[in-house]
Protein backbone atom coordinates (compact mmCIF):
# COMPACT_ATOMS: atom_id res chain seq x y z
CA UNK A 1 0.00 0.00 0.00
CA UNK A 2 1.95 3.19 -0.60
CA UNK A 3 1.56 6.81 0.36
CA UNK A 4 -0.34 8.24 -2.87
CA UNK A 5 -3.45 6.05 -2.73
CA UNK A 6 -3.78 6.86 0.54
CA UNK A 7 -3.93 10.03 0.26
CA UNK A 8 -7.26 9.63 -1.81
CA UNK A 9 -8.86 8.18 1.80
CA UNK A 10 -8.69 10.89 3.60
CA UNK A 11 -11.23 13.55 2.89
CA UNK A 12 -12.54 17.08 4.62
CA UNK A 13 -14.33 17.06 7.49
CA UNK A 14 -17.83 18.18 8.13
CA UNK A 15 -19.28 21.46 9.73
CA UNK A 16 -18.15 23.50 6.90
CA UNK A 17 -20.28 25.38 6.95
CA UNK A 18 -18.68 27.13 9.76
CA UNK A 19 -15.43 27.12 9.74
CA UNK A 20 -13.71 27.23 13.21
CA UNK A 21 -9.73 27.48 12.23
CA UNK A 22 -7.75 29.08 10.89
CA UNK A 23 -4.98 28.10 8.47
CA UNK A 24 -2.50 28.53 10.49
CA UNK A 25 -3.93 26.73 13.34
CA UNK A 26 -5.12 23.83 11.40
CA UNK A 27 -1.72 23.15 9.94
CA UNK A 28 -0.32 23.80 13.44
CA UNK A 29 -2.58 21.24 14.57
CA UNK A 30 -1.64 18.34 12.22
CA UNK A 31 2.14 19.15 13.11
CA UNK A 32 1.42 18.27 16.90
CA UNK A 33 -0.82 15.69 16.43
CA UNK A 34 2.14 13.84 13.84
CA UNK A 35 5.03 14.70 17.15
CA UNK A 36 2.67 13.17 19.72
CA UNK A 37 2.00 9.78 17.40
CA UNK A 38 5.90 9.41 17.15
CA UNK A 39 6.23 10.53 21.08
CA UNK A 40 3.46 7.87 21.88
CA UNK A 41 5.20 5.13 19.66
CA UNK A 42 8.37 5.91 20.90
CA UNK A 43 12.01 6.81 19.87
CA UNK A 44 10.08 7.24 16.64
CA UNK A 45 11.06 10.49 14.02
CA UNK A 46 8.39 12.30 11.47
CA UNK A 47 10.05 12.89 7.99
CA UNK A 48 8.71 13.62 4.72
CA UNK A 49 5.98 15.98 5.82
CA UNK A 50 3.51 17.17 2.83
CA UNK A 51 0.75 19.68 3.50
CA UNK A 52 -2.20 20.67 1.17
CA UNK A 53 -4.72 22.89 1.61
CA UNK A 54 -8.30 21.52 -0.07
CA UNK A 55 -11.81 22.78 -0.55
CA UNK A 56 -14.40 21.50 1.38
CA UNK A 57 -17.12 19.69 -0.69
CA UNK A 58 -19.08 19.29 2.12
CA UNK A 59 -19.52 23.48 2.55
CA UNK A 60 -22.38 24.97 0.83
CA UNK A 61 -20.08 27.99 0.04
CA UNK A 62 -19.13 27.72 -3.61
CA UNK A 63 -16.41 30.45 -3.32
CA UNK A 64 -13.24 28.06 -2.64
CA UNK A 65 -12.68 29.76 0.40
CA UNK A 66 -13.81 27.24 3.09
CA UNK A 67 -11.00 24.57 3.13
CA UNK A 68 -9.25 22.30 4.95
CA UNK A 69 -5.74 20.95 5.99
CA UNK A 70 -5.40 17.59 4.10
CA UNK A 71 -1.40 16.11 5.38
CA UNK A 72 0.79 13.26 5.20
CA UNK A 73 3.83 12.36 7.02
CA UNK A 74 5.78 9.40 7.58
CA UNK A 75 6.97 8.43 11.06
CA UNK A 76 10.28 6.68 11.23
CA UNK A 77 10.46 3.82 13.45
CA UNK A 78 13.85 2.05 15.27
CA UNK A 79 11.80 -1.11 14.75
CA UNK A 80 9.16 -3.04 12.02
CA UNK A 81 6.08 -1.58 13.50
CA UNK A 82 3.83 -4.35 14.93
CA UNK A 83 0.48 -5.21 16.52
CA UNK A 84 1.52 -2.94 19.98
CA UNK A 85 2.62 -0.35 17.47
CA UNK A 86 -1.20 0.04 16.41
CA UNK A 87 -2.46 -0.46 19.60
CA UNK A 88 -0.70 2.44 22.06
CA UNK A 89 -2.02 5.04 18.84
CA UNK A 90 -5.27 3.89 19.69
CA UNK A 91 -5.02 3.45 22.98
CA UNK A 92 -3.80 7.07 23.36
CA UNK A 93 -5.94 8.43 20.71
CA UNK A 94 -9.42 6.61 22.79
CA UNK A 95 -7.77 8.23 25.72
CA UNK A 96 -8.34 11.83 24.09
CA UNK A 97 -11.59 10.88 24.04
CA UNK A 98 -11.70 10.45 20.08
CA UNK A 99 -13.68 7.97 18.20
CA UNK A 100 -11.89 5.04 16.52
CA UNK A 101 -13.59 4.24 13.15
CA UNK A 102 -11.10 1.75 12.13
CA UNK A 103 -8.50 -0.74 14.40
CA UNK A 104 -6.76 -3.58 12.57
CA UNK A 105 -3.64 -5.47 12.67
CA UNK A 106 -2.58 -9.00 10.68
CA UNK A 107 0.80 -10.27 11.74
CA UNK A 108 1.02 -12.41 8.33
CA UNK A 109 1.64 -9.98 6.63
CA UNK A 110 2.76 -7.04 9.31
CA UNK A 111 0.49 -4.73 7.74
CA UNK A 112 -2.58 -2.56 10.31
CA UNK A 113 -4.49 0.44 10.26
CA UNK A 114 -6.03 2.83 13.23
CA UNK A 115 -8.32 5.72 12.40
CA UNK A 116 -9.89 8.15 14.55
CA UNK A 117 -12.17 10.92 14.37
CA UNK A 118 -11.90 14.08 17.23
CA UNK A 119 -14.99 15.81 17.95
CA UNK A 120 -16.46 14.34 14.83
CA UNK A 121 -14.71 16.95 12.85
CA UNK A 122 -11.17 15.79 12.20
CA UNK A 123 -9.67 12.33 11.15
CA UNK A 124 -6.00 10.87 11.70
CA UNK A 125 -5.15 7.69 10.81
CA UNK A 126 -1.86 5.63 10.62
CA UNK A 127 -1.46 2.90 8.65
CA UNK A 128 1.55 0.55 7.41
CA UNK A 129 3.84 1.58 4.30
CA UNK A 130 5.63 -0.98 1.99
CA UNK A 131 8.37 -0.48 4.60
CA UNK A 132 8.11 -2.35 8.34
CA UNK A 133 9.99 0.61 9.50
CA UNK A 134 7.83 3.62 8.32
CA UNK A 135 4.34 4.48 9.28
CA UNK A 136 1.85 6.94 7.04
CA UNK A 137 0.42 9.09 9.15
CA UNK A 138 -3.03 11.18 7.36
CA UNK A 139 -5.18 13.78 9.01
CA UNK A 140 -7.74 16.04 7.75
CA UNK A 141 -8.24 19.78 9.55
CA UNK A 142 -11.85 20.78 10.27
CA UNK A 143 -12.60 23.11 7.79
CA UNK A 144 -11.50 27.36 7.74
CA UNK A 145 -12.08 30.04 6.40
CA UNK A 146 -9.15 31.44 3.49
CA UNK A 147 -8.16 35.03 4.74
CA UNK A 148 -5.44 35.60 2.61
CA UNK A 149 -7.88 34.32 -0.77
CA UNK A 150 -7.36 36.52 -4.09
CA UNK A 151 -9.85 39.17 -4.53
CA UNK A 152 -9.26 38.86 -8.47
Amino acid sequence: MTLAVLLLTVTGCSDADVPSFTRAQATEQANELVNEVAEVIGNAKVVNPSILSTPCSSSSDESGQVRYISAAYQISLPKPADAGTFRKVRDHWSSLGWKITEDWYKADIREGSVSAKEDGHCSFTVVSTDSPNLLAVLSASGCYRETDWPTT
